[in-house]
């Protein structure tokens, strides 16, 4: 980081925003080689049997136990690379996250940038972002918009994230794009969402289920833990949305907190009032130098024409 550091500092460009691509690590901190030598060694000991070498069997446990302390404290400065270039500008703490100055401070905060990816499984998947975003923004994002909430009821974090679904899809249905609303705990099935501009639902765990058929500029958010963990492998969200025609994007390398997802609602009504997913996404986004990664152009508008074509015709009224 600190070369990057003093590389922006020493620019005499203003940078708004700054793109990682394919070859930028997505983690700060990642734990699966530790995690991989802890099993090594777990194996190892249930090769040990009783009452043989135990004094081997005592040195495995010591490794064991050290290294499963070295993740839980290596942890604490777990990051995705993407978060952490957004206050590339200014010192910051390290360790856990930092409130987002782009809603603290008024204007632009000094040393604050926007950071986006383009990166996918393969390069034609990149190219697919980028030109279906174009496209998008040419002739206006057109399709159906799905919304996958669970019915949770109550005050809790979990509740107002269900919510905000349900806000989000009512916003939907007044930009004028058809909307269906799942409201029960079970997913999508296979295929049940053809013509899929918008979807933002929850909860599978690394396990992607494949529903939908996007249109060019879909923009996709599934609501769970680790779904960017990788974009080369794996049934992770991030990686099969993008894989499957979405445009744009988003999810945590490690375990975020559900708070530091945008809420559904508050997102899309900044995208429906012609905003850029840069722009939606910082708006609305709590918590920088931590672990949520926006994949796609951020500065595309997918409702862009239709917001200033309605505000032409509200200017002309007035």
């Amino acid at each position: 980081m600190e070369p990057i550091q003093r590389k922006i500092r020493a620019s005499q460009a203003e940078i708004l925003c700054i793109v990682t691509v394919y070859g930028v690590p997505l983690n700060i901190w990642d734990p699966q080689p530790i995690q991989a030598e802890i099993s090594k060694l777990k194996q190892e000991l249930k090769g040990i049997k009783e009452g043989m070498f135990q004094g081997d069997a005592v040195v495995l446990e010591k490794k064991v136990a050290g290294l499963e302390i070295q993740v839980k404290e290596t942890a604490k400065r777990a990051a995705s690379v993407d978060s952490e270039l957004t206050l590339a500008g200014r010192d910051h703490p390290l360790e856990g996250f930092v409130e987002s100055p782009f809603l603290t401070e008024s204007g632009w905060p000094q040393g604050c940038y926007w950071a986006a990816r383009l990166d996918a499984s393969t390069p034609e998947d990149v190219r697919r972002m980028i030109e279906g975003a174009l496209e998008a923004e040419s002739k206006g994002l057109r399709g159906t918009a799905y919304f996958d909430a669970r019915g949770l009821t109550g005050d809790g974090a979990y509740a107002r994230a269900d919510k905000g679904i349900l806000a989000a899809a009512a916003l939907a249905r007044e930009a004028g794009l058809p909307a269906v609303l799942d409201n029960r705990e079970e997913l999508f099935g296979v295929g049940k969402c053809p013509e899929a501009a918008l979807y933002w639902g929850w909860y599978s765990l690394a396990k992607y289920v494949d529903s939908f058929r996007f249109v060019p500029g879909a923009v996709a958010v599934h609501i769970a833990s680790g779904e960017c963990n990788s974009l080369r492998e794996g049934e992770y969200w991030c990686r099969n949305l993008i894989r499957n025609g979405a445009c744009v994007t988003m999810g945590p390398t490690n375990e975020p907190y559900l708070e530091a997802f945008p809420a559904a609602d508050e997102f899309l009504r900044k995208l429906f009032a012609g905003e850029s997913i840069g722009g939606a996404y910082y708006a609305t986004e709590k918590w920088l130098s931590w672990r949520m990664v926006l994949l796609g152009d951020p500065l595309y508008r997918p409702f862009g024409a239709q917001a200033d074509e309605n505000n032409k015709h509200q200017e002309k009224r007035e």
